[in-house]
């Protein structure tokens, strides 16, 4: 069997496991132009809901409204994609691996999100 093969058969079991249903709450932030606090927290909530998402609400709940709308306006509109990464961060309470879930709801055509080690290698995160 060619490796090929082998590859793609462990990518579908794998992918089966994967209960998708859980991703359709990000599917009324695509195409925004900007977020507010009670979605950029819905989206921190989908992202770290296997690990700490009382925690990081707390932390983006420091965030003024107004701060969270421009940061994300400006971040979605950037033509860079390590600056618009690195503008979300600026957010308190969002890592680069929450940032890039944050782009990649808002424009999934263009991002998707990234894991520790593609973070690493582009941003040393």
């Amino acid at each position: 069997m060619s490796h090929d093969k082998r590859l793609t058969r462990w990518v579908t079991s794998w992918a089966a496991t994967y209960d998708a249903s859980a991703d359709s709450v990000l599917s009324e932030f695509q195409g925004a132009d900007c977020l507010d606090l009670q979605g950029l927290t819905t989206i921190s909530t989908w992202k770290l809901r296997r690990l700490w998402p009382a925690q990081a609400e707390r932390r983006l709940r420091q965030n003024e409204d107004e701060l969270v709308r421009d940061l994300t306006r400006r971040a979605i509109a950037n033509s860079d994609d390590v600056a618009a990464l690195a503008m979300l961060t600026m957010i308190h309470g969002i890592a680069p691996r929450t940032a890039s879930a944050v782009l990649m709801a808002m424009d999934p055509h263009r991002y998707y999100r990234y894991g520790r080690t593609v973070l690493e290698l582009i941003v040393g995160a």
